[in-house]
Order: C-alpha cells, then structure tokens, then sequence
C-alpha cells in the first residue's frame, strides 16, 4: 500500500507536542503539581538550566514531582503506528539529566533498566 510518510512532513497534533521543543513526546510526564505534559527529556533539561517554573503558566514550583502520563503516551503511540511511524521500544532518560522526582509507583524512567 502505502510507504510511511517522514515525521516532518506529517501534520502532529498540537496535544501530541512537547511544550518546550515543540517535538512530538515519546515520553510524556505530567508535571504533578500544575497538571501540564512535558516530554521527560525536554522538563529535565528545562530544571536542568536551573528553572524551578512551569514553562507553560511560568507559576514557581514547590514540586519537580513527574508522572507518566500513560494515557497519552498510548494514543500517541497508536496515532504514530497508524502513520507508519516506528516507535522507540524504550524511551530513557538521559544519564546526564537530573533526577526528577516520580511519583509513587511510577519506578524508574519511563520502565527503563537501570
């Protein structure tokens, strides 16, 4: 049938963008204490420059506590299979990137072996 299109010439869904690199999210977190969805590589680079705000509502944060946003991260994954576009099979923090807080239950980064 048809040959997958390249990410880039495909139209991503606004929800389906990371905030601050404006890259579709393989890794979605919600950011616990204001309810916005980072891509955990890009929030963790964000705290990592020393930012303690929300990029999107710039509200100061008592909290970097993060969690998986499961929902999210399935509907993206089923738009980009959809669009014959590989997902990576393991999305990881980079060992570089500050630790985030997770919330309970949420393990390590993203199911990633440590």
């Amino acid at each position: 049938c048809c040959a997958a299109a390249p990410l880039g010439l495909l139209d991503v869904p606004y929800d389906f963008q990371d905030p601050i690199s404006h890259e579709l999210m393989w890794d979605p977190v919600l950011l616990v204490e204001t309810g916005h969805t980072y891509n955990r590589e890009s929030i963790q680079k964000w705290f990592q420059r020393g930012n303690r705000t929300c990029p999107k509502t710039n509200r100061k944060l008592k909290s970097l506590l993060v969690a998986t946003n499961w929902t999210l991260r399935s509907v993206i994954e089923s738009w980009a299979a959809r669009h014959g576009i590989p997902v990576p099979t393991a999305v990881c923090a980079s060992p570089a990137a500050p630790k985030l807080l997770l919330a309970p239950g949420e393990g390590d980064a993203g199911g990633c072996g440590a």
